[in-house]
């Protein structure tokens, strides 16, 4: 099965999917697609191809949102994904949308949190509505991580029900992040 991940940053795959990542990289072939920095070499240690994609998570330029765009298309053209994960707004806004007519491919969007997206301005944010709601209408399923974010999209149709789920986090390697007692003793 081939399974293409898509994400703002290679750091954040590394740091919070990389469990998964090495999971999913014994019995599949996994192409994680996202903007270069220093962890990439470290995702391709545990099995997964990269491929460098110019995401920029904060641009609103089109220019820049269009070449994104025609490179998500040929990503998909080129690899052929059964399964397309998404784990922040570009690409789980851009993937949905170009992958909405091709009914092989399912789409799991997995969404940690608006952060600023929503902040900017009235327009801004009606355009993400927008979007999301022609987006998502023919993923396989969309995670919410946050209660709010859940009931922003759940109260705004922007995902179809039956397909939104809400989760408690995505999962923390408690090996890899151990836990440290709070210094109260500090201001």
């Amino acid at each position: 099965m081939r399974i293409l991940v898509i994400s703002n940053t290679f750091w954040s795959i590394h740091n919070f999917r990389n469990n998964f990542i090495k999971a999913f990289t014994k019995d599949n072939r996994v192409i994680i697609a996202s903007s270069k920095d220093n962890t990439l070499k470290k995702l391709k240690k545990i099995g997964s191809e990269i491929k460098l994609i110019d995401i920029i998570s904060k641009s609103t330029n089109p220019i820049n949102e269009i070449k994104l765009l025609i490179q998500l298309n040929k990503m998909f053209n080129l690899y052929k994904p059964d399964i397309v994960l998404n784990f922040t707004i570009k690409p789980i806004i851009y993937s949905s949308l170009l992958l909405k007519n091709k009914k092989k491919v399912k789409v799991i969007n997995t969404l940690d949190g608006f952060g600023l997206s929503l902040t900017k301005n009235f327009f801004f944010k009606k355009l993400i509505f927008i979007l999301f709601k022609i987006s998502q209408k023919k993923i396989f399923k969309f995670y919410s991580v946050t209660s709010n974010d859940f009931k922003l999209i759940k109260t705004n149709n922007l995902v179809p029900k039956k397909k939104l789920f809400q989760i408690n986090g995505t999962g923390v390697n408690l090996n890899h992040y151990k836990y440290l007692k709070p210094n109260l003793s500090k201001k």
